[in-house]
C-alpha cells in the first residue's frame, strides 16, 4: 500500500507546527513558511490543512498575525488517525472486494477479504502506537536545520 500525497503533507505538516509550537514565540505558523519547507504549492497545503481543520485537528486563524495551529497537543494526535481521514475511515475504502466488479464466487467466505482486513487493522494499530508529540520528541534536528535542509 503507498499513502496519498495528502497524508504524507498532513503528517509532516503537523509536525512542523508541532516543532513551531515547541520552539516558537506561540504566533501561528505560516502556510507559506511551511509550504516553502516540504516544497509543495500553498494551494495545494492549504487543502490538505483544510482537511485537518475540518477534523479539529488543526485550527486556523486569519488576519495580520494568522496561521495555523494545532486543535489539540501534539500527544493527541495519532498518526493513524491522520492518515485514516485522507486513505478512508473504513477498510472497504482501502481495500474493495471484486465481487461487485467480476462476480467472485466466494463472496461472503473470502479469505482475501479477511486477511487484508487484519492486515489494515494491524497497519493502523502500528500506526496509533505514535503521535505526532512522538515524533517532535524523536526528531534529532531542530526545526532551522531541518527547513535548511528542505530548501537546498
Amino acid at each position: 500500500m503507498r499513502f496519498s500525497d495528502g497524508t504524507e503533507l498532513a503528517i509532516h505538516g503537523l509536525w512542523w507546527i508541532a516543532q513551531h509550537e515547541r520552539q516558537g514565540d506561540g504566533e501561528p505558523a505560516l502556510l507559506s513558511h511551511i509550504a516553502e519547507a516540504q516544497g509543495v504549492s500553498e494551494s495545494y497545503l492549504a487543502k490538505v490543512f483544510q482537511r485537518l481543520a475540518h477534523a479539529g485537528l488543526l485550527v486556523s486563524k486569519r488576519g495580520k498575525s494568522g496561521g495555523f495551529q494545532l486543535g489539540r497537543s501534539a500527544d493527541e494526535i495519532r498518526i493513524g488517525q491522520v492518515a485514516r481521514i485522507f486513505e478512508g475511515e473504513s477498510d472497504d475504502e482501502i481495500h474493495t472486494c471484486a465481487d461487485g466488479k467480476r462476480g467472485c464466487l466466494a463472496r461472503s467466505h473470502c479469505g482475501i477479504t479477511e486477511i487484508f482486513g487484519r492486515a489494515i487493522n494491524r497497519m493502523f494499530e502500528t500506526l496509533n502506537e505514535k503521535s505526532i508529540g512522538d515524533l517532535v520528541r524523536e526528531a534529532s534536528n531542530p526545526i532551522a536545520r531541518i527547513e535548511r535542509t528542505w530548501l537546498r
